[in-house]
């Protein structure tokens, strides 16, 4: 029998999507918003698409100026992930003339270490050349993950597993929608082994200052089979 893959969140305004789409939620202080996370894609690195819009970006920014004298690289809006791991993925090197191709290798280059929800490059004058800043935005920390619903199976039966596929979020690693899915998954496969077909599974997150979150999986186990 095929396995029922539906996401839903027991909310109010519940979000249900079917043939094996996953709902995110956004547990708000005060209410709850339904929302699809923008970029995700299940290697965690960004949407080509929304790269080749940077790329146009970069381009715009760039016009110009191609064969200039860059003077400086900076990085900012980074508060956990190191400088100098960053500019250490990093082409555009000081001296070099500017290059179209190189920063677009560069956006590719940081979205690729899986840390950032967005990067931004724009030109600033200086004397003589020019600075290039590469401004990115960070995803947020996993603070905590829970499971709600979850009757049939253990934390630490789920935790195990997790362990043992290498799949599924972690506690202060880095938030993305392709690991909450991958812990979904995980945890369908548990309630399906012990006869729960069409067990569902919610994927929730709760903001955690200064930029983490907690993660919540709602479960409704159905019946066993």
């Amino acid at each position: 029998m095929r396995m029922a893959v539906t996401i839903v969140v027991c909310t109010a305004l519940s979000v249900v999507l079917a043939t094996g789409t996953l709902a995110h939620v956004r547990l708000a202080p005060v209410g709850l918003a339904g929302q699809i996370s923008p970029r995700p894609n299940v290697s965690g690195t960004g949407d080509l698409r929304f790269i080749e819009l940077k790329k146009a970006a970069a381009g715009e920014s760039i016009t110009g100026q191609v064969g200039v004298t860059i003077q400086g690289v900076q990085i900012r809006g980074n508060r956990r992930i190191p400088t100098d791991h960053i500019r250490s993925k990093l082409q555009t090197k000081v001296g070099d003339p500017i290059s179209l191709t190189t920063v677009s290798r560069d956006i590719r280059a940081l979205y690729s270490l899986g840390f950032f929800d967005d990067v931004q490059f724009e030109t600033e004058s200086a004397s003589g050349g020019t600075i290039i800043v590469f401004s990115v935005k960070e995803k947020p920390l996993v603070h905590a993950v829970e499971y709600k619903g979850v009757h049939s199976a253990t934390i630490n039966e789920i935790q195990q597993t997790l362990r043992q596929t290498q799949k599924g979020l972690t506690p202060e690693s880095s938030y993305s929608l392709a690991k909450a899915t991958e812990t979904a998954e995980v945890l369908k496969a548990i309630l399906a082994a012990k006869g729960y077909l069409e067990a569902t599974v919610g994927i929730a997150t709760r903001p955690v200052p200064p930029n983490a979150v907690d993660v919540v999986f709602v479960v409704d186990e159905g019946a066993r089979q």
